[in-house]
């Protein structure tokens, strides 16, 4: 199969960075989220918590409803589902 494959394009702030640099690449295959990343980045891997915390709270703007101007809600749901996933204390059942 040739790629690029369902490729999504780059921000619109990563052609005006001269800096700029692709993170991870997360597909969906064989059923489960399959992930490449530049794990050489950082010694402490402290730092994609980080680096998640940043795309959740983007992801959670990208997906906010009507009125959740700022993502709040959706966050809410993308926090309970990655405690469910993670099954942390006090992790919810996410349907």
């Amino acid at each position: 199969m040739a790629y690029p494959k369902d490729e999504l394009p780059p921000p619109d702030a990563a052609p005006h960075d001269e800096r700029a640099f692709e993170l991870a690449r997360i597909w969906f295959a064989g059923g489960v989220p399959q992930l490449r990343a530049r794990t050489e980045l950082w010694p402490d891997p402290a730092a994609w918590g980080v680096v998640l915390g940043d795309v959740a709270r983007q992801l959670a703007r990208l997906c906010a409803a009507p009125g959740d101007e700022d993502g709040e809600a959706a966050l809410a749901r993308i926090r309970a589902g990655l405690d469910a996933e993670l099954g942390g204390p006090g992790a919810p059942d996410v349907p």
